[in-house]
């Protein structure tokens, strides 16, 4: 198993899911630590065999958690990659995707991953690398300070960027995008 390594040793979790729970297509429930998930309107989210997964395949869905943190490193384990599927941090208090503000680290299956900041249910790449091995299992994570938002691959920076929009926000999540391949273990929110 893949470790965060330096990241998780400087934060103070907040959040923990190990989505260790009866199966369930249409209810992600609680994470661990007790706070509830929310889902966008239209989208479907679940657990199957303890992961999280959204179960039905609808644009831009994703699933978050109120962690009352901005300044904050949201990890996952991509238990099964899919493209458009990933975390999304920073999120707004609305759950309809035409007023989608968030900033999301999105994969595809070229090896590509994309750091995009959403306005209104459109995102805006704000920063991406070309040719990775994904691999099932990886660890990804978010680390936001102020306008600061640095993405590692398993404890490996991968990318560093600035963006200023939504640094208020404090709901942070998954992504699955028109798709319900992708499964999700161990996600977690730490104060840094």
């Amino acid at each position: 198993m893949r470790q965060l390594g330096i990241l998780e040793n400087k934060m103070i979790l907040r959040v923990s899911d190990s989505f260790s729970r009866a199966d369930n297509p249409s209810i992600i429930g609680s994470a661990d630590t007790g706070q509830s998930w929310t889902v966008l309107t239209g989208a479907t989210w679940g657990v199957n065999s303890n992961k999280a997964y959204a179960s039905a395949a609808y644009g831009g869905s994703c699933a978050w958690i109120n962690s009352a943190l901005s300044n904050c490193t949201v990890s996952a384990t991509f238990d099964i990659y899919a493209t458009s599927s990933g975390l999304i941090v920073r999120k707004n208090a609305t759950i309809d995707i035409a007023t989608l503000n968030c900033i999301s680290l999105r994969s595809t299956l070229a090896g590509d991953v994309l750091l995009q900041r959403w306005d209104n249910g459109t995102p805006t790449t704000i920063g991406s690398i070309t040719g990775l091995t994904l691999t099932n299992g990886d660890i990804w994570s978010l680390e936001c300070v102020g306008s600061t938002i640095k993405a590692y691959q398993n404890g490996i920076l991968r990318i560093n960027a600035t963006e200023a929009s939504h640094t208020i926000n404090t709901r942070h999540g998954l992504m699955a995008s028109n798709t319900t391949v992708p499964r999700f273990g161990n996600f977690k929110v730490g104060a840094i």
